[in-house]
């Protein structure tokens, strides 16, 4: 019988529709992230898009979507019988439980398995597609699909039916087991989230039912060529991952089995026991009535407009009541407190609760309870009446359409209304919590309720419509869902406008600055064009009404025609004239008084410029030498005026008899003269000029480019509006409005995947470390050296407006302020103008003005940035060189434009977003304002003093060495302990960031401006040649690299003079040898603790004993790694409290040394005086380990 049961099982739910659109559905999806350049999971950078690595991730992917899908078919195993009201019959057969129970199970599982496989079939199709790279493909391999299909994705499927099954069986609800699950979606997410830190990663991976975790930390730092190459192997926290949801699995169908009862009366639910009780409960006795009065009923203007508040007033409160309500409000609050834990967090430290914080963190939380609510609730508002069998009563009634239609879509307006106001709510008290109480309700009301919300509400009344239009509710939900995933793949297909996209905008950019500045003008346009088509809407819906029996939507739209009212027809008309006349007017701002460029057109624009210029990449062009500029900045109208010249001299040994000159493509040019020169060809396009020079410019001889430029925004844009020139905040780099010289490098396309794309050639990303050629120009510019610099910039009067250099003066003219500066000194030609409303806070401290320019709401860390730069100063001044300025100023601006920190000469503009509200209060907390504020005043040295060349290797001089700087006096300031948690989050992003490789990992001093290795990995090396050479040693060399490399061009100092100078301080083979591994080779540890034991001695004191294992590679720029043999000292602890614990201090270290280590495995012993309750090697993540989680471990008491 169970053969039977589990064969009608599949024929059944086979022939079910929504299998086969979830075959197709699922097959589309798999295809499209083959097959399209758009959608990408898994095969990024070099990784191959049918790779098993993205194979794996695809699977897991899907397995997790399929949830869904899955329930369906479970639940439907528990609940279709007693809804198709045929379970007594089927019970009173001779069939056994476990035999009907999982002969269902079984067949709705192989159904759903089935959908779930089309993902396979989807991908094998997509790679056969002819327009697919064949770069990008491996080769089909039937162990890799395998393995994503049924070891990593059939477990998932497993546990997703088995829990629908439990719910459903627990529940008796369809909608209930929705809801349950989407509740536990909700919590899984928020779990994975908290788990996120790297210690608890092992944690996550174990509590993650769908394996996304546990595969991502047994692939976290995986090359491109191992995902390329290998299986995951079945071990560890995978195995151990797969076989635990597997068990938890079966046991709730065993759960499910206990559950179940054989009988009719079990499973009534207790909604239907309650209904047929009070059903033969016998009447009360009738008393006799009193005659009633005659009423003679009303129906005009003012009972339609009762009827429709009374109606609002019951949709309203059934939906607040409702259980499943209950629960999304809940789960939206559970969400949101667990993701206020980790507050917008930087290295573990968080932030103040500020509300533009609070709101970012409350529309990601919210989202999924919003999403339910527009489906689920705008199907139910619609035909609960019917589901009943009270439509007919209802329709019946003289009530016009407008009342149904208006009362269900005001209705729902209002539920998402009240649970955007929770979050508000909620908000408020964890700002309360914390001690913060500048709440800005206007900002709640306007960022939270209104533009979050915007297209919860719209999507509202969609929902409605649809539902009104459709003749079955699952169609309409079916839809509904289609518009959701609409909302995130219609701009990466292409499809950007906003007029198309139903309920967008163009964006909207707000920050603590400047509130929403020009950005909430444009929603405001948006917001009514897409109102005015809600409206129209609105009266589609009451004119589609569903009355009486169910008609089709053609028969509908024909006796729509006949309910046209005047009121209905004056409606349309404002609603249509409204929408087409803001639209009109969209389009004029867009495609008018702005260019409509899309993503795709931005790139072959890039392509076109490199295939038109690329001859001019290697031809001598005059240098910048002097810099002047004058520059109006108006706020309020978001545009500037910016007048200047350059100097320019030829440093060539050959005359020139042209000049490239190029500005940004959006800027207006008004003047471009340039002494002794004519234009001989000008493009429009990419405001590039060939200017010829007559008479040609001689070695040595000094001309000077006049040029006067504007740069003004018309109306906006469609999407990435402008954030550079608003209201309060402006902040916007020097080659935004001023020209340049020559081949503009940096307007390439350097994805190699790109570039086949278009049929170009690959190109390097810099030049060679050995092109001697390539050394005459710096990495920052390649058409200027050192040059001298002196600006006047005015704006608006309020404002304060601040480049690099000194203040000479400044004064006030009508409405506008003046400053002029002016730098003593040569520097590079590296510049910004910004402009606000600033606080000031100053201290002259040995001769330097000290200088804080911030908004007045964000005070909170003013003191600890000038103590870091007072610490910065001091520590390169006595270490490396004097600091060449008399001031350093450090100056906020908008997290619209960011959130970073860049150091200019003297000057370090700062984002609000990554310090001005960070909260450090805890000894334990990282103090990453303090470290940003020494790495940017560190690059007064290392940038502004020691100026790299343009070729491999240039940032190594410049952001490696700067990390190493700030690390030093962090290290000075908060003590080694610290040092570790830092370098162990470094350390994650360096071994991270090498999966995402889109070209070749490189040594660190070939490095090619990747952050992962000049950041993360630049950390950790510096600090560990610190620890062997000793950090007197470091800074010997690092001064003598200043003093031979200071200010020196033509040519610029590279990595290998960093190298050079490191070597002449090294005393031993071993010391060079390291210097080798850590700087000319991609050299990775595999360090670990495999036993530890301790025992007490007889005089009282501890003998410990402890096996570590160790091993080197050497890896190629793709991850393929060879064996070392490894001899070396390697850091050794004792710790009587872990390194890992945020209490971890010096007193818990109970002895550190560096041992020798060989490969393999070395057996070590100590005797020490307190009993260690860990031992660790490499203990403080000194050397780049491939698993540092391993290099501790307790010793059992």
């Amino acid at each position: 019988m169970f053969r039977q049961i589990a064969a009608f099982e599949i024929k059944y739910q086979i022939r079910n529709p929504v299998f086969i659109v979830t075959v197709v559905i699922f097959a589309l999806l798999a295809f499209g992230n083959i097959a399209s350049d758009n959608v990408n999971l898994g095969g990024t950078g070099n990784v191959n898009v049918d790779s098993p690595d993205a194979l794996a991730q695809i699977h897991l992917t899907m397995a997790l979507i399929a949830i869904f899908i899955v329930t369906a078919f479970l639940s439907n195993v528990v609940l279709r019988d007693s809804d198709l009201q045929t379970d007594s019959i089927l019970y009173s057969t001779r069939m056994r439980k476990h035999e009907y129970l999982f002969g269902r199970f079984t067949g709705a599982f192989i159904v759903s398995f089935l959908a779930y496989a089309a993902t396979t079939v989807g991908t094998v199709i997509g790679t056969a597609m002819p327009w697919v790279d064949p770069e990008r493909l491996g080769g089909f391999d039937a162990a890799s699909y395998a393995y994503a299909l049924f070891v990593l994705g059939g477990p998932s499927i497993l546990f997703a039916g088995a829990m629908s099954f439990a719910i459903a069986t627990m529940t008796r609800s369809l909608m209930l087991t929705y809801v349950a699950i989407v509740a536990f979606i909700a919590l899984y997410g928020t779990s994975q989230a908290l788990l996120s830190d790297p210690g608890q990663r092992a944690l996550a991976a174990m509590l993650d039912p769908f394996g996304l975790s546990a595969y991502a930390e047994a692939t976290r730092y995986w090359t491109a060529f191992e995902r390329n190459e290998q299986l995951v192997p079945l071990e560890g926290l995978l195995l151990k991952n797969r076989l635990l949801w597997t068990g938890v699995s079966l046991a709730l169908i065993g759960l499910t089995y206990a559950l179940f009862r054989f009988d009719t009366e079990g499973r009534r639910s207790l909604k239907r026991r309650q209904q047929q009780a009070q059903a033969t409960t016998p009447p009360a006795p009738v008393a006799a009535a009193n005659p009633l009065p005659v009423v003679q009923p009303v129906f005009g203007r003012g009972t339609a407009w009762q009827q429709f508040l009374l109606r609002v007033r019951f949709e309203v409160w059934s939906v607040l009541r409702s259980v499943p309500f209950l629960v999304l409000v809940a789960l939206a609050v559970a969400i949101s407190l667990a993701n206020l834990q980790n507050l917008d967090q930087i290295f573990g430290t968080g932030v103040w609760p500020v509300t533009r914080v609070m709101t970012t963190v409350m529309s990601g939380t919210f989202t999924l309870s919003m999403i339910i609510i527009i489906i689920y609730y705008g199907a139910e508002l619609v035909w609960q009446e019917q589901q009943v069998g009270f439509s007919g009563i209802i329709d019946a009634t003289p009530t016009p359409n407008w009342v149904f239609a208006g009362s269900k879509l005001v209705a729902i307006l209002l539920i998402m209304a009240i649970l955007l106001a929770v979050g508000v709510l909620v908000s408020v008290l964890i700002q309360l919590s914390a001690g913060y109480t500048n709440f800005e309700f206007g900002a709640y009301a306007t960022l939270h309720m209104l533009d979050y919300g915007r297209i919860a509400y719209m999507a509202s009344i969609l929902s409605v419509f649809v539902q009104v239009l459709v003749r079955n509710k699952f169609l309409g939900m079916a839809i509904m869902v289609l518009y959701i995933v609409s909302l995130f793949v219609l701009i990466p297909m292409g499809y950007e406008d906003p007029l198309y996209r139903f309920a967008a905008t163009p964006g909207a950019s707000y920050s603590d600055m400047n509130g929403w500045g020009h950005s909430g003008r444009i929603v405001v346009l948006y917001s009514p064009y897409w109102a005015f088509f809600c409206l129209l809407l609105f009266v589609g819906t009451e004119l589609l009404w569903k009355r009486g029996a169910i008609e089709s939507l053609r028969t509908r739209i024909g006796a729509a025609r006949h309910a046209i009212t005047p009121r209905i027809a004056v409606v349309s008309a404002v609603a249509l004239v409204g929408w087409l006349g803001l639209g009109s007017y969209l389009v004029y701002n867009t495609r008018v008084l702005n260019e409509y460029t899309t993503e795709e057109d931005r790139e072959r624009a890039l392509v076109e410029y490199e295939q038109l210029y690329e001859t001019y990449r290697d031809t001598p062009q005059p240098r910048i030498v002097g810099v002047y500029t004058e520059v109006d900045i108006f706020p309020d109208e978001r545009r500037y005026a910016l007048r200047g010249r350059y100097t320019l001299e030829n440093r060539h040994e050959q005359p020139l008899d042209e000049a490239l000159v190029g500005l940004n493509p959006l800027a207006i040019v008004d003047r471009l003269e340039l002494e002794g020169a004519e234009v001989r060809e000008h493009d429009p396009k990419f405001n590039v000029s060939l200017l010829a020079l007559d008479p040609p410019m001689a070695p040595g001889e000094r001309r000077e480019l006049h040029f006067e430029v504007r740069r003004e925004h018309p109306g906006f844009l469609h999407r990435q509006n402008q954030t550079a020139i608003i209201d309060n905040g402006t902040f916007f780099f020097s080659l935004d409005g001023t020209p340049y010289l020559g081949f503009n490098r940096n307007g390439l396309l350097i994805d190699r995947n790109a570039r086949r794309k278009y049929g170009l050639e690959p190109i390097d990303r810099f030049p060679k470390l050995e092109d001697e050629a390539a050394r005459r120009d710096s990495y920052l510019r390649q058409d200027s050296d050192w040059v001298d610099f002196e600006t006047v910039v005015s704006t608006a009067a309020g404002q304060t407006a601040i480049a690099p250099g000194y203040l000479l003066k400044d004064w006030k003219e009508g409405d506008r302020h003046y400053f002029h500066y002016q730098m003593d000194a040569p520097m590079q030609n590296f510049f910004a103008y910004l402009s606000a409303d600033y606080e000031k806070a100053s201290e002259h401290w040995n001769g330097i003005d000290i200088e804080v320019y911030y908004d007045g709401a964000h005070a909170w860390n003013v003191e600890r940035m000038i103590h870091s730069v007072k610490q910065a100063i001091a520590y390169c001044s006595e270490n490396f060189s004097p600091y060449q300025y008399r001031q350093m100023r450090i100056i906020e601006f908008p997290v619209t434009a960011g959130r970073f920190a860049s150091a200019y000469p003297n000057t370090v503009p700062w984002s609000e977003g990554i310090g001005f509200i960070a909260r450090v209060e805890e000894e334990t907390d990282i103090d990453y304002v303090f470290y940003v504020g020494a790495h940017e005043v560190a690059h007064q040295w290392w940038g502004h003093q020691v100026s790299s060349a343009n070729v491999q290797g240039q940032t190594a001089l410049v952001e490696t060495l700067a990390q190493y700087s700030a690390l030093m006096i962090m290290e000075q300031e908060y003590g080694p302990h610290v040092m570790r948690r830092f370098l162990k989050y470094e350390l994650d992003r360096y071994l991270s960031g090498r999966g995402g490789e889109v070209i070749e990992e490189l040594p660190l001093y070939r490095v090619e401006n990747q952050p992962y290795i000049h950041y993360r990995k630049g950390s950790i090396v510096m600090y560990a040649l610190k620890d062997y050479l000793g950090e007197d040693a470091i800074n010997r060399a690092l001064a003598n690299l200043v003093t031979e490399s200071a200010y020196q061009y033509a040519p610029y100092p590279t990595s290998l003079d960093l190298v050079r100078n490191l070597r002449a301080v090294a005393e031993t083979p071993t010391q060079q040898a390291l210097i080798t591994d850590l700087f000319e080779r991609i050299v990775i540890f595999d360090l670990g603790v495999e036993e530890a034991a301790v025992e007490e001695t007889a005089d009282g004191r501890y003998r410990v004993s402890m096996t570590v294992r160790a091993s080197k590679f050497e890896a190629d720029g793709e991850g393929r790694e060879t064996e070392q043999p490894l001899d070396m000292l390697v850091d050794v602890g004792l710790f009587a409290l872990s390194p890992a614990d945020k209490d971890f201090d010096e007193t818990a270290v109970i002895q550190l040394d560096k041992q020798p280590i060989r490969g393999g495995r070395t057996t070590l012993e100590f005797v020490v005086d307190r009993r260690p309750a860990q031992v660790g090697i490499d203990p403080y993540n000194k050397l780049i380990d491939r698993n540092s989680d391993d290099n501790l471990k307790k010793i059992g008491l």
